[in-house]
C-alpha cells in the first residue's frame, strides 16, 4: 500500500510507494520520478497523518477525562445530598 499527499488542490500529488520510493504526478501523471531529497518527501507525507493521529488520540484522551470528570462531579453531588439528610 503506498501513501500519498495531494497539495494545491490536488493538482500534484506526491506518492510514496511499496518499495520507498517516491513518484511525485502532477495532474495524475507521473511528472517526477525519484527526486532529489526522498527522505524529505516521505517524512512530508507522513507527517500529517502522524498529526491527524496525535489529534486522535489527544481528543480521545479529552473525552475520557471529561467522562470521568461528570462522573466524579455526578457522585460528588449525590454524596452531598445523602450527608445533609
Amino acid at each position: 500500500m503506498s501513501d500519498s499527499l495531494k497539495i494545491e488542490n490536488g493538482k500534484y500529488e506526491i506518492v510514496i510507494e511499496e518499495d520507498y520510493s517516491v513518484n511525485i504526478y502532477r495532474g495524475g501523471e507521473v511528472w517526477i520520478s525519484k527526486p532529489l531529497g526522498e527522505k524529505m518527501f516521505i517524512a512530508l507525507v507522513h507527517e500529517p497523518q502522524s498529526n491527524e493521529a496525535m489529534s486522535k488520540q489527544k481528543d480521545r484522551i479529552i473525552k475520557d477525562l471529561q467522562e470521568r470528570l461528570n462522573g466524579f462531579l455526578k457522585e460528588e453531588e449525590s454524596n452531598k445530598y445523602t450527608t445533609e439528610e
